[in-house]
């Protein structure tokens, strides 16, 4: 009796999860404000697909009404709607995070020098 040879598996398999990651992509929230200003559906992955029906906030299509007016009554949905309501951060809103964005009264202005400063007395 031999020894039993090695099994060779494929390495880093993942077992599809990169397709379903595709399937079940969602947009960030500023990208779904962004939709929502314009008013254009959220782009396709597979513009073969039979799915017409689009929920816009949630950037997903559906195969009929039906299923998307069963989503619409979903917690999901209904979270994705007040998450929705709130205002989209801005680099502006970033900038003032890192204490970078508008001056603030009384500490950011440089001090006015006078003369008397400057010759010592």
């Amino acid at each position: 009796m031999g020894r039993q040879a090695r099994k060779r598996k494929h390495c880093k398999t993942n077992g599809g999860k990169t397709t379903l990651r595709q399937v079940y992509f969602r947009r960030d929230i500023d990208q779904v404000h962004d939709d929502l200003a314009k008013g254009i559906p959220p782009p396709r992955t597979n513009p073969d697909d039979e799915r017409q029906y689009c929920c816009i906030e949630c950037s997903r299509f559906f195969v009929d009404e039906r299923s998307l007016t069963q989503h619409q009554r979903t917690k999901d949905h209904k979270r994705r709607l007040k998450e929705l309501l709130e205002k989209p951060y801005t680099a502006e809103d970033a900038l003032m995070g890192a204490g970078k964005g508008l001056p603030r009264a009384g500490y950011d202005e440089p001090a006015p020098s006078t003369d008397k400063e400057m010759s010592g007395n």
